[in-house]
């Protein structure tokens, strides 16, 4: 086993001690939250075809890309 998995485990244990030592300390109990209520975040997009196309291009300019606008004659 590497050095650095027996840290991780020691680390886990530490942890999980440190909790437990918490919880009877203060006569506590544990109560773990549900994932189905807790608040998660989550990116609200806008639809490519809500958006101009000045919109687009400044949303790629801020991704790192250079964008040039070319009009189309014809």
């Amino acid at each position: 086993m590497k050095k650095g998995k027996k840290i991780a485990i020691v680390a886990l244990a530490r942890k999980l001690l440190s909790i437990i030592h918490h919880l009877l300390k203060n006569n506590e109990k544990y109560n773990e939250e549900d994932p189905k209520t807790k608040k998660s975040r989550i990116p609200k997009f806008q639809a490519i075809s809500d958006l101009s196309l000045d919109e687009m291009i400044e949303i790629v300019s801020k991704a790192g890309y250079t964008i040039d606008k070319i009009s189309q004659e014809d």
